[in-house]
């Protein structure tokens, strides 16, 4: 049977632990300070030198105890069985107690050796040490356990959320490569239609065509771009339009300078005119029009992108309205890249044609990279 591995056994980042050692450092220089200051008037000449010596020992073994007592607590969360593991961490702060008193007491006697020093003095003063060894680091094993939980339930949130957004850049790529082939079989259905009746149109449409894909490949993955760069793709593909449509095609901009410079989806305007076209100028025996309007809005303090795509065409009639690739494509895209932050609605107007009205969040920074 596989081994699985739990969150609780995530290593930390080596970041934290250094914060940690600083921490622990600083702890331990603010107790020796705290007993240096207590006894600094009781102390005088060689009894005040032997009190720093053998605080200035004891912090040091308090400090590398915990390093050790740390990375022993880190294996011990590999254990599996509970009971093993609670086990492991008690044996762990008692051993690493039991080794710092060990190791200290030979540097302690090396020292006051060499200063001439009495020895039996500080013996009397490390008597009750190993316990409060014990007390210490059994402290130290405890916040070290919040701490890891907390550092790794950090790490979890952190995950999920780039898993999210690769999860919606993916998502969005795949709905951008879908849009494209939708469009290009419409445009080169047009083209074909052209070729026998007016071969100069069908070629300079394949001219606008090219013109028009480079300039899609060059703007990379981008989930976003600005409106004024979305609005100069679209003229491209309307040029392509109006070879195919001649007189029967009369477009409309109202867009103001300041909306220009706000962010939208790629290629968000061309699958709604391309509808429009389809479904309203197209079945529209005369000569028809496809209005973009564009405006600013604020709403309880906040600013707001207000896209219109209008058409005077047939309308949507009283059947219920079957979205195709490029419609269903936008409203999958926009749910991706604004969940619950953006309107998007297709309606009839009043005077003939349909609409398509669409709410976005104002921001002029880019957000997402699909």
């Amino acid at each position: 049977m596989p081994r699985t591995t739990s969150p609780d056994t995530t290593a930390l980042a080596p970041a934290i632990h250094r914060r940690a050692w600083a921490l622990i450092a600083l702890f331990d220089v603010g107790i020796m300070a705290l007993a240096f200051i207590s006894v600094r008037h009781e102390l005088r000449g060689p009894a005040l030198g032997q009190f720093i010596v053998s605080r200035s020992i004891g912090t040091v073994s308090f400090v590398t105890g915990a390093w050790l007592l740390v990375h022993l607590l880190d294996r011990s969360h590999r254990v599996r069985h509970v009971a093993v593991r609670m086990a492991a961490r008690v044996a762990a702060v008692v051993g690493v107690a039991a080794a710092m008193l060990a190791a200290g007491l030979p540097m302690l006697a090396l020292a006051e050796w060499a200063a001439g020093w009495n020895f039996a003095r500080s013996l009397d003063d490390v008597a009750g040490q190993f316990e409060v060894n014990v007390i210490v680091f059994t402290v130290y094993s405890l916040v070290y356990w919040v701490w890891r939980r907390r550092v790794i339930a950090l790490q979890a949130l952190a995950q999920a959320e780039r898993a999210d957004v690769a999860l919606k850049a993916a998502r969005l790529h795949a709905l951008a490569l879908e849009l494209q082939p939708h469009f290009l079989h419409n445009t080169l259905n047009g083209i074909a239609q052209l070729v026998r009746d007016d071969p100069a149109a069908a070629e300079a449409m394949l001219v606008t065509l090219g013109d028009l894909l480079r300039t899609t490949l060059s703007d990379g993955r981008s989930a976003e771009h600005a409106l004024a760069d979305e609005l100069a793709r679209l003229t491209m593909y309307l040029d392509l339009q109006r070879m195919r449509f001649g007189d029967r095609l009369q477009v409309a901009y109202h867009v103001p300078a300041e909306a220009h410079v706000a962010r939208v989806p790629t290629m968000l305007l061309q699958p709604l005119v391309e509808n429009a076209l389809e479904h309203g100028i197209g079945r529209r025996p005369g000569p028809g029009t496809v209005t973009l309007h564009a405006e600013v809005s604020v709403a309880a303090g906040e600013r707001r992108l207000v896209l219109r795509v209008r058409d005077d065409g047939a309308g949507l009639g009283d059947v219920p309205v079957r979205e195709g690739i490029g419609l269903r494509n936008t409203r999958e895209r926009l749910d991706t890249l604004y969940p619950g932050a953006h309107t998007f609605a297709l309606h009839s107007r009043a005077t003939g044609g349909a609409e398509v009205v669409i709410e976005l969040p104002w921001h002029t920074t880019p957000r997402v990279s699909a």
